[in-house]
């Protein structure tokens, strides 16, 4: 699966301060993980990666469904995988057998920036 880029600034930050040389970011819109202490308009610091860990908060695509990255807690079971956002009044959107498939893991979150 492949992101659209949507190229808007170089950041004055090495990415070596987030542990990696290749790391990305993606402006965060909305307010779905808010309790995870990440806002709108925040820049969420992505390490490129397939897999992330059950609990991991993780940037992803959802072939045929969303039109952006999305920023989500990604738990896996068996059966199913759930992007769960982190903010109690949202559900999560949940993906089972041959579904889940539609899903693309670009990264794992290693950072947020914040403007002030």
């Amino acid at each position: 699966m492949e992101a659209i880029e949507n190229f808007q600034a170089e950041l004055a930050k090495s990415p070596r301060l987030f542990g990696c040389d290749n790391c990305f970011g993606l402006r965060v819109s909305g307010d779905s993980m808010i309790e995870a202490h990440i806002l709108d308009r925040d820049l969420a610091i992505i390490r490129p990666q397939e897999r992330v860990e059950n609990g991991e908060i993780a940037a992803v695509i959802v072939k045929g469904s969303l039109p952006e990255a999305t920023l989500k807690i990604v738990h896996r079971d068996r059966y199913s995988l759930s992007l769960v956002p982190a903010n109690s009044a949202l559900s999560p959107l949940v993906f089972k057998g041959p579904q889940r498939k539609q899903v693309g893991i670009l990264g794992k979150l290693v950072g947020v920036i914040r403007r002030s």
